[in-house]
């Protein structure tokens, strides 16, 4: 428990199931147009997202 509340509930409530629609728009290639530019919050000055590739492949 932390403050009466179960830890990982606390912890992990916040994080997001899926990534925001101007993370989606890049990773689908997306990029550059001003659709992602207005949904993108002003607080985010970049974005990098690298696709991770399993090992074996």
């Amino acid at each position: 428990m932390h403050g009466g509340v179960h830890y990982f509930e606390h912890v992990l409530n916040p994080l997001r199931n899926v990534p925001p629609d101007y993370v989606l728009e890049i990773m689908h290639g997306d990029v550059g147009t001003s659709a992602s530019q207005s949904t993108m919050p002003r607080e985010v000055a970049g974005v990098v997202v690298v696709e991770l590739s399993d090992e074996d492949e």
